[in-house]
């Protein structure tokens, strides 16, 4: 666990602590993932069924996945994860951030930032050359985000959605 200091809420103080995902984050996981449709433009609702089920998934290949939650007062306000995998073309491997969401009403506290710095540091103990993250390109804010963290635009991330329009 690492809190990310005390951190000014309103007139409050709050203190965020950053650790490993447990099963019964699913719910609260899901309900960020959700908020994260919005700027994702996702067309599928994410279900804590289907959190548990990543969730078993990564306990079974743990070498691949590392899953973290911000926690405030026991509450999830945020959630990262990311794999871990190899190509002939590093020699140790690349830590990719699959998804990064933070409550709204924690944005720009420090909460991401925990996030991301908790992923590097994960990176860093399982010898990987490098990190990467991608975002849609129209997220602005995020690929701001992103850089403020240390993150440098390097290339294009294309992909196909094979989801897409289909319910």
């Amino acid at each position: 666990m690492s809190p990310t200091g005390d951190t000014p809420h309103g007139d409050e103080i709050i203190v965020v602590v950053v650790r490993e995902c447990r099963p019964d984050d699913a719910k609260n996981i899901a309900d960020l993932l959700n908020d994260l449709m919005a700027v994702a433009h996702g067309d599928r609702p994410v279900t804590t069924a289907r959190v548990e089920s990543y969730f078993r998934h990564c306990t079974a290949h743990g070498e691949m996945y590392a899953n973290f939650v911000a926690e405030e007062s026991g509450r999830a306000v945020g959630f990262l994860s990311a794999v871990f995998y190899q190509t002939p073309f590093h020699d140790k491997g690349t830590c990719l951030i699959n998804e990064l969401i933070v409550d709204a009403d924690y944005r720009g506290l420090g909460v991401g930032r925990a996030l991301v710095e908790s992923a590097k540091d994960e990176a860093k103990r399982r010898a990987m050359d490098e990190i990467e993250v991608g975002t849609e390109k129209n997220n602005v804010d995020a690929q701001r985000f992103y850089k403020r963290v240390g993150f440098d635009e390097e290339y294009v991330l294309m992909g196909e959605d094979f989801h897409k329009g289909k319910k």
